[in-house]
């Protein structure tokens, strides 16, 4: 996506920590989030698009606001009728949620499962 960034300028949703733990959260395929839990900034620019995909834009700070570290996270998602869902893999979920200090406890199993798996095979 780095590559394409700079050439997409009009599908880009600037969405707040909250609105984008809650797309990552919701990994359900068939039910994915709908517009309207989302915030009125998101859902606002939201409505200007058609269906199709966007680029979901979080600007954040690490840390003290005044001293902290600024950084940019873009993940690509799927405007739906009346839905938005993150078109992401389940490890690069689990890592966008993990920055974003949101709780994964839902995938800690799964987790530890794998790091089973891979040792055994090993």
């Amino acid at each position: 996506m780095p590559a394409l960034l700079p050439y997409i300028t009009k599908r880009i949703i600037t969405v707040t920590l909250e609105d984008y733990i809650t797309v990552l959260l919701n990994d359900d395929v068939k039910n994915p989030t709908p517009l309207h839990v989302l915030s009125a900034e998101a859902k606002s620019q939201l409505e200007d698009l058609d269906r199709g995909s966007v680029v979901l834009r979080l600007n954040t700070q690490v840390g003290d606001v005044s001293t902290g570290p600024k950084f940019q996270l873009n993940i690509v998602g799927w405007r739906g009728l009346n839905s938005l869902s993150a078109y992401v893999q389940k490890g690069e979920r689990i890592h966008f949620l993990r920055l974003c200090g949101a709780d994964i406890s839902k995938y800690g199993k799964l987790i530890s499962f794998s790091l089973q798996y891979f040792i055994v095979r090993l």
